[in-house]
């Protein structure tokens, strides 16, 4: 069976709530490739201090998934807050299946975050399993 490795990066966020307090939040992204819900299976990005409008620019690396896997799989996002002594406050989700066909156009997307007012802007690509000699997009 071959494999792939799949490429997420996070790009950014616009127009994320404020907290409860008033002030900007210090968003961070948790990623989860699913299922199953397992540790092995989460990425997260680093977080931006006070940022309505954060942009991470950060990507995501899931090696090893069977191709055929790619019909069954999902990818959520899920936007925190990061808070040191208290539990990170929630600001949005999205869950994205994985067997969309635009999923791995090598374009950027923007999806909105749950029932709110904002939006997250990511790429997902794809690489076949062995890479020689350059890379070939699975679509």
């Amino acid at each position: 069976m071959k494999a792939a490795i799949l490429y997420v990066t996070i790009i950014e966020a616009h127009n994320l709530m404020t907290l409860s307090s008033g002030q900007s939040p210090d968003p961070f992204v948790k990623c989860y490739l699913l299922p199953p819900r397992i540790v092995d299976n989460q990425r997260r990005t680093r977080y931006f201090s006070r940022s309505l409008n954060p942009q991470w620019k950060q990507t995501m690396v899931y090696p090893n998934i069977k191709l055929d896997d790619f019909k069954r799989k999902y990818l959520e996002l899920s936007v925190w807050s990061f808070c040191i002594y208290t539990p990170h406050v929630f600001l949005g989700q999205v869950v994205i299946d994985l067997s969309e066909s635009f999923i791995f156009d090598e374009d950027s997307h923007w999806y909105r975050l749950g029932g709110f007012d904002n939006e997250i802007k990511l790429k997902t690509n794809s690489y076949k399993y062995p890479i020689s000699g350059g890379k070939r997009v699975v679509r």
